[in-house]
């Protein structure tokens, strides 16, 4: 009997194993915008892409320097699922998912970099699907002013970390692929004008 219940487990193995080589799209896993795999930033170079923070959650910030003065940074908050946006939207206000990109330029303060921003462009989408469909309903533009704080890339130990009021984060390579400029940010996207309340 014993034989019979193993032999009949590890057909139903196979079995699923098959059906979900045939329909990859009806796979388990969920699917994200980047590889999950993050190697922590020993460095910092020109044109690759850093992350803060080892969150598997594509919701983050962005990092990427551009040449030996200018960079681009970026706070992806557009990954979230219809009933997530209804559950924020409860608490009293309408959360639309939202992109900022910034523009800045940077400069090394011994093993550190400074990033200040020079201007930032805002886009909102009014839902998951036109997320996906990239369609956006509002954009804004911002010039940024020499005041405002920006971004303190540290050495710390064998990587680089973000310092932010709120603590030092981490900063890991990752192969998402960042504009190099708000015109480059832009043209990804179909914009159809809507108000938002």
């Amino acid at each position: 009997m014993k034989k019979y219940f193993v032999v009949g487990l590890l057909l139903c193995t196979f079995l699923l194993g098959a059906c979900q080589a045939k329909r990859p799209d009806k796979s388990a896993k969920p699917k994200h915008s980047e590889t999950v795999h993050l190697e922590k930033a020993k460095k910092l170079q020109i044109g690759v892409t850093y992350r803060k923070g080892k969150s598997k959650n594509p919701n983050a910030f962005y990092i990427k320097l551009i040449d030996d003065k200018h960079c681009v940074y970026m706070l992806d908050d557009s990954h979230y699922t219809e009933k997530d946006i209804k559950e924020i939207s409860e608490d009293g206000y309408a959360f639309y998912p939202y992109i900022s990109l910034t523009e800045g330029e940077y400069y090394k303060d011994g093993d550190d970099y400074i990033l200040k921003p020079t201007r930032t462009q805002k886009i909102e989408f009014k839902d998951a699907n036109h997320v996906k469909d990239k369609i956006i309903a509002t954009k804004k533009q911002k010039d940024r002013s020499d005041s405002e704080e920006g971004v303190r890339i540290v050495k710390k130990g064998a990587g680089y970390v973000q310092k932010t009021k709120q603590g030092d984060f981490l900063l890991y390579k990752t192969n998402k692929k960042l504009p190099n400029s708000i015109d480059d940010f832009l043209a990804q996207y179909d914009y159809q004008p809507e108000e938002l309340d």
